[in-house]
């Protein structure tokens, strides 16, 4: 069995050559899990993370974590 919590995440950095919009990432959480922690704070719609970002920058870097 893993050590709890678990915490797990997204790093990246935006290539594109114009400001992104309305850019948002979902993620469906693992099955039999219980959401500790999601930095920055998201959505929740059941078992469905939501993070609405708006506008992304070229160059600008995003990072998701997720502590279950």
């Amino acid at each position: 069995m893993a050590d709890l919590p678990l915490v797990y995440g997204l790093e990246a950095k935006v290539l594109l050559p114009r400001p992104a919009f309305n850019f948002k990432v979902e993620h469906d959480l693992p099955p039999n899990v219980t959401l500790l922690e999601a930095k920055p704070r998201a959505t929740i719609v059941g078992e469905h993370l939501i993070w609405n970002f708006g506008r992304l920058d070229p160059g600008q870097e995003l990072r998701l974590q997720v502590v279950v």
